[in-house]
């Protein structure tokens, strides 16, 4: 057989077998594409040797806990991790807003204070033609009954150094029925000791120590009468006697009298101070 003939030989069993082999698959080709092709292989058979490339090894990641015997695989090298999942939505897709709280009725506003003794002692003041308020009135109230006379050189026996005692002395002096005239002397031991008390202590408002300018210029009065406007005359005593020590905001003696007993009851003439000022 000739040479030509053994290789037409060749070929035709060749092709007669070809399609028993790929159906029993030997040689079968593999999928996604043909693989590298060996040099040294393709020029000792004279056609290209196709290779399938190695299957993909899973790594397998350790059981967290609280999964014991749990093996998760691991993400596939350059995969994105996979993301959280997102929680279901409420129903309707919205939370409930709170309802809202209700604004509480405005309260109505408070009462104004009962008048109190102090109250009813500024009206007092206001009908004999006091101008100031309850603040001022207090002040000046409690000025003179914190005051505490003292026998000093700026002040002899207790009293302002502007007023003459003896003046006074001879003014209430003829008021006085014989035998309570006190000496000189005695009148003034008497108003700094009353002065200085602080037990069984009485105060008022010498309301009828105020005065008629008009009417003091045409007697020529020099008695030691006031404007409430300008001093609230402020008198001491003890609890149930009639003598009265008036008391300046500067702690010195302005006068000193017997007040009958009649005007302690008697508004035109003495107003007393509530207790709440002065206890």
């Amino acid at each position: 057989m000739t040479a030509s003939l053994r290789r037409l030989t060749g070929l035709a069993a060749a092709a007669v077998l070809a399609p028993t082999l790929l159906a029993t698959g030997c040689g079968q080709l593999p999928r996604g594409g043909v693989g590298p092709v060996r040099a040294e292989a393709a020029s000792r058979t004279g056609y290209a040797v196709r290779f399938q490339p190695r299957p993909q090894v899973r790594s397998l990641r350790a059981p967290l806990p609280g999964t014991a015997g749990r093996l998760e695989e691991a993400d596939e090298p350059g995969e994105e991790p996979a993301p959280a999942p997102i929680a279901a939505p409420t129903a309707g897709g919205l939370r409930p807003l709170p309802r809202p709280t209700p604004t509480a009725p405005p309260k109505p506003p408070a009462p104004p204070p009962a008048p109190d003794e102090v109250d009813e002692l500024l009206v007092l003041l206001q009908n004999f033609g006091y101008n100031g308020t309850r603040a001022q009135m207090v002040k000046a109230l409690q000025a003179c009954i914190f005051a505490y006379p003292i026998n000093a050189p700026e002040s002899p026996g207790g009293w302002d150094k502007r007023i003459d005692p003896r003046e006074h002395y001879e003014w209430w002096k003829k008021t006085l029925p014989p035998d309570e005239t006190a000496t000189f002397n005695d009148y003034m031991q008497q108003s700094l000791l009353i002065a200085q008390n602080k037990f069984d202590v009485v105060y008022y408002i010498w309301i009828s120590k105020q005065y008629n300018p008009n009417q003091a210029k045409r007697e020529h009065r020099n008695s030691p009468f006031v404007d409430l406007n300008e001093q609230l005359p402020v008198v001491k005593g003890i609890a149930g006697g009639g003598w009265m020590v008036q008391i300046a905001p500067n702690a010195t003696i302005h006068d000193y009298l017997k007040i009958p007993t009649q005007y302690l009851r008697d508004l035109n003439h003495l107003v007393r101070i509530p207790e709440s000022l002065y206890f």
